[in-house]
C-alpha cells in the first residue's frame, strides 16, 4: 500500500474504534461526547443541576429568596412608599433587569430563561419586579444523574429529593438538558 493508502485505513479504523467504543459506554457520562464543546464531566453536571434547583426553589416560594442567592439582594428591605407596589402587588427593587438576566445566564440559556425563568418576577421600565409569597420555597437535593435515552451528550436525568421543612425527602426523577454557554455547563430545560 502507499503512504495515502495506510493514512486511509488507519483513520477509517479509528473512526471505527471510536465508534464501538462510544457504543459501549453509552450509559457513562464519562464518555466520548459527541462534541467536545459540550463535554461536561458528571460533577460539573450535577453542580450545574443542584445550583439550578436552588434558585427554582428559591424562586417558587420567594423570589426575593433567588434575588439573594444571585447576590443581587441583600436582603429583602420593604420599600412603604406606594410607588414601590404595582396594581398587582409586584415590590420593587433597585436591580436592573439586564444585570437579572445576566447574572441567570450563569444557570441557563436565554431561551430558557424567556420561556421558564421568570415565574414570579417581571420587568418594569428595565427594573425587577417580584411578587412575594411568603413562603420559603423548595430545597433539593440531587442523588444522581444519569444519560437520558441510549446515548446523549446533553440529556439527562436526574435522582433529586424534594426536602420537606420537617426534613423528610421525597424522592423524584427530573429530566433536564446542558448546554456549553460561554464556557460554562447551563441549563437549556428542565421538566420541574
Amino acid at each position: 500500500k502507499t503512504e495515502n493508502e495506510n493514512k486511509t485505513t488507519n483513520t477509517t479504523a479509528d473512526i471505527k474504534s471510536n465508534t464501538n467504543s462510544n457504543t459501549n459506554t453509552t450509559n457513562n457520562i464519562g464518555s466520548t461526547s459527541k462534541t467536545e464543546e459540550n463535554k461536561f464531566s458528571e460533577d460539573t453536571i450535577k453542580k450545574s443541576i443542584q445550583s439550578y434547583l436552588n434558585l427554582v426553589g428559591k424562586r417558587d416560594g420567594s423570589p426575593s429568596g433567588m434575588l439573594q442567592e444571585l447576590k443581587l439582594m441583600k436582603k429583602e428591605v420593604p420599600i412603604n412608599s406606594e410607588e414601590s407596589l404595582t396594581v398587582d402587588n409586584y415590590k420593587k427593587t433597585n436591580i436592573k433587569w439586564s444585570t437579572f438576566k445576566s447574572a441567570m445566564m450563569n444557570y441557563m440559556t436565554e431561551e430558557w430563561f424567556n420561556s421558564n425563568g421568570t415565574q414570579g418576577l417581571k420587568e418594569v421600565n428595565g427594573i425587577v419586579y417580584y411578587f412575594d409569597g411568603g413562603s420559603t420555597g423548595t430545597e433539593y437535593e440531587v442523588e444522581s444523574i444519569t444519560i437520558k435515552g441510549d446515548y446523549s451528550d446533553a440529556e439527562y436525568i436526574a435522582k433529586v429529593n424534594n426536602i420537606a421543612l420537617d426534613g423528610s425527602k421525597e424522592s423524584e426523577d427530573i429530566e433536564f438538558g446542558v448546554t456549553n454557554q460561554n464556557g460554562k455547563c447551563v441549563i437549556s430545560y428542565c421538566d420541574l
